[in-house]
């Protein structure tokens, strides 16, 4: 068989082959985790250790913000990208995943909302452009539930009763 076409059917069905296949983690699927972790943090995504789950399959995921799970599979980092397909990263370089996610999440108004105040819960009401927040942990008991029109007003709102009198 001529070179160009054992080249043209290299793949499945005629696709390329999976460009991570021969990549090999340099640690495993927890450690990746983790270093994908410090770096979203470096990239103001904190995460917290109970954001960090195994799945039946033997997969990690890793939960960046309401919304967002990123599988933490052996070769590559996979989440659901802002068009709804997937969207994936080579494990061996969390940094670059790290910096794909921070700029997804500031793409979106809600989960930048979400990132900015980790501790609601912000909900956008379908059909709408109204949003809400709730408070999502402990320390908010007794905050009043928020609703605005824009994702600013939101954020005036909430910057407004956590900054203290």
């Amino acid at each position: 068989m001529p070179r160009d076409r054992a080249v043209e059917l290299s793949g499945l069905h005629g696709f390329p082959d999976d460009p991570v296949a021969d990549l090999r983690p340099a640690a495993s699927p927890r450690r990746t985790a983790q270093l994908l972790r410090k770096a979203l943090t470096a990239h103001g995504v904190p995460t917290l250790d109970t954001d960090l789950m195994m799945m039946r399959s033997g997969h990690l995921t890793l939960s960046v913000a309401q919304g967002v799970l990123v599988w933490c599979e052996p070769e590559r980092f996979r989440w659901a990208s802002e068009t709804g397909l997937w969207a994936w990263h080579p494990v061996c370089d969390p940094d670059g995943a790290a910096v794909r996610l921070a700029v997804q999440l500031d793409k979106d108004p809600v989960l930048k909302l979400r990132r900015a105040f980790p501790r609601w819960t912000i909900l956008r009401f379908a059909g709408t452009e109204r949003l809400c927040a709730a408070p999502g942990t402990a320390d908010l008991v007794g905050a009043p539930a928020v609703e605005a029109g824009s994702p600013d007003g939101l954020a005036a709102l909430l910057r407004a009763i956590e900054t203290p009198s």
